[in-house]
């Protein structure tokens, strides 16, 4: 009845941006430069696009980007003023050079994990110009970031539409299969990326990343589904052309170590699943600052595994570890740190310490609830990790009252068909039986 946290990579392509410029009888293009674009605006995508590069440098140096995401912001108050100016004056222009300034804030923000406001940003983009593929495929993935899978997966269907090469489709398929996986369709999600990956297969060199991403991502599919076999033999493959291509120590070397060691702790190959996460975190230990959020992911994961194997001593102190990092980097109310809490929860409950563990429970709920929409799955994820643990401490009625909320968002964002409204439904009819026991 339990929903675990699973740490699982989905290396999303960049685009090109395609220019398609327009003109209305009795408005020239350089009249629309001027209004639109102008100087200014020139400055704030320079300056967008260079702060979105030192964001991502940041993140995986560990720094902190606090300054760099409320310069985002206030480089956004401008890029408003930009649309506005469209809104009320050149509405009916196409134009390629707010587009352009209104994705560079999207991937910004994406970056700075404004998640919500990235969304904002494009959905603007959209507006202006709904047939450009770069402006589609960042509309689907935002809504995906937010957890609305039904506008992800529309608009990502409409951007495989407005694909122009066969990267591009690749891409777009990609996406769309994330998506489908993220509902638990998995059968349509593993044929798509199969698509996705033979089309890159054709695009790219053999050993191209882009070739390993298609691999890990067709694994993380078919692991979802039990076919651990294939699974680990895709990771397999995708770790080595990660080591032909990375150095020894590289970052991506340590994902695909980390995925192949999940996929042999979902078989209860725990030893062999221990040492390869072992690896990866002295990868990344060498790689990384002490307090980066990789090194926390990995202390994580191997906590799990240990965790798995009943050595709860050990997993506790390595779950504290990595939220005392994961504080150290982000805000209070960030979704990682809910993570955490709700790891280091799931712990405690196995060692009987339920008073802990239901504090830790409701303080990831509450966090969940400041940052995500009402219906958003990560809520539900929270509301059935405190029906279970009221199950383990015989509160049936506390536990009913949880696994319906529960089920309610499951079945409204995911689908009666989905895995985990499945979990809650099978939950549910246990906690009923356990109520009828008492005669209630």
């Amino acid at each position: 009845m339990s929903s675990g946290n699973k740490k699982w990579y989905t290396i999303f392509g960049l685009f090109l941006i395609t220019a398609i410029v327009s003109a209305v009888i009795g408005i020239g293009v350089n009249d629309v430069d001027k209004a639109i674009r102008g100087d200014k605006n020139d400055q704030i995508l320079k300056e967008l696009k260079e702060i979105k590069e030192t964001v991502k440098i940041k993140k995986e140096t560990g720094q902190d980007i606090e300054p760099d995401r409320e310069e985002i912001l206030r480089l956004g108050e401008g890029v408003s003023k930009a649309f506005e100016n469209w809104e009320e004056d050149q509405k009916r222009i196409k134009a390629p050079e707010l587009v352009e300034l209104l994705l560079a804030e999207t991937e910004a923000l994406y970056e700075a994990g404004e998640y919500y406001k990235a969304l904002e940003s494009v959905e603007k983009a959209y507006r202006v110009n709904p047939k450009i593929f770069d402006v589609v495929n960042w509309y689907g993935r935002a809504f995906r970031w937010v957890g609305d899978y039904a506008q992800a997966e529309r608009k990502l269907s409409d951007a495989i539409d407005l694909a122009g090469n066969d990267k591009d489709l690749a891409a777009a398929k990609g996406n769309l299969a994330g998506v489908l996986k993220d509902q638990g369709k998995y059968e349509e999600s593993e044929k798509l990326y199969r698509e996705s990956l033979d089309i890159k297969r054709g695009a790219y060199k053999p050993n191209h990343p882009s070739i390993a991403t298609g691999l890990g991502n067709l694994a993380g599919v078919l692991k979802d589904q039990g076919k651990y076999e294939e699974s680990e033999k895709l990771y397999r493959e995708c770790l080595g052309i990660h080591k032909k291509v990375y150095e020894p120590d590289h970052p991506y070397i340590a994902i695909s170590l980390g995925n192949l060691a999940g996929v042999l702790q979902d078989q209860g190959r725990y030893e062999e699943s221990e040492k390869l996460y072992r690896e990866c975190l002295e990868i990344d230990k060498k790689v990384y600052e002490t307090d980066h959020p990789s090194i926390a992911i990995d202390l994580g994961n191997l906590a799990g595994v240990l965790q798995d194997q009943g050595k709860y001593e050990e997993s506790e102190k390595l779950y504290r570890e990595s939220l005392e990092i994961k504080r150290k980097v982000y805000e209070p109310d960030h979704p990682s740190i809910a993570i955490d809490l709700g790891n280091l929860a799931g712990v405690m409950r196995d060692q009987g310490r339920y008073e802990e563990s239901e504090k830790l429970y409701r303080e990831c709920l509450e966090i969940h609830k400041k940052v995500y929409e009402p219906d958003h799955p990560s809520i539900a994820t929270s509301l059935n990790n405190l029906a279970t643990l009221y199950y383990y401490m015989s509160r049936y009625k506390d536990a009913k009252e949880y696994i319906q909320e529960a089920i309610s968002i499951r079945v409204k964002t995911l689908g009666e068909e989905h895995p985990y409204a499945i979990d809650s439904l099978k939950g549910l009819e246990m906690i009923n039986a356990k109520l009828a026991e008492q005669g209630e």
